[in-house]
């Protein structure tokens, strides 16, 4: 199994888009750099998975709707 990491960035950017966040603001409430929230949503690179827990968390929702194979993106 191969993870897809264009889906991972889609559904991170439809969350905090949902949430009526900027990436600026996401960067600041994880700590990390509003360029690599950008870079994650756009696949640009791979997050480690404390970084998902860290964005799933400010965005409040389950790691697994982040990265579940069942969620069609």
């Amino acid at each position: 199994m191969e993870i897809d990491y264009r889906c991972i960035g889609k559904r991170v950017r439809v969350n905090r888009k949902l949430q009526n966040m900027t990436q600026s603001e996401l960067a600041e409430k994880t700590g990390m750099s509003d360029v690599y929230i950008s870079y994650i949503e756009t696949a640009k690179k791979r997050p480690s998975l404390e970084s998902l827990l860290k964005i799933s968390s400010v965005l409040g929702v389950s790691i697994d709707s982040l990265v579940s194979d069942t969620i069609h993106c």
